[in-house]
């Protein structure tokens, strides 16, 4: 499989994110549920890094390099986002710390 065929899957791939994320959103922010606003943020945190990971990966296969990130990392949101799902079920949620 040639460099164009793989950004061509992966950006097929990014179409179907978009879609999932959109509906992922809806469900998080929109619907009436009883999320606690870590659990929101960490999952707009991962799903916005895994974002950047796909575009970062699709620019490395048709440029040939990766793009310099100046200030912040983007990418680095998805691992921000694990480490505050990890802090809520290990430290706040009253049901598993009982």
């Amino acid at each position: 499989m040639t460099d164009i065929q793989i950004a061509a899957w992966l950006s097929i791939a990014l179409v179907f994110q978009i879609i999932a994320i959109f509906v992922a959103f809806i469900y998080v922010f929109m619907a009436p549920n009883n999320f606690h606003w870590m659990l929101k943020v960490g999952f707009a945190s991962m799903v916005f890094g895994l974002v950047v990971q796909i575009v970062r990966s699709i620019h490395y296969l048709d440029v040939g390099s990766y793009p310099v990130d100046h200030y912040f990392p983007l990418w680095l949101a998805k691992d921000i986002g694990a480490i505050i799902l990890i802090w809520f079920y290990a430290f706040v949620d009253k049901r598993i710390n009982k």
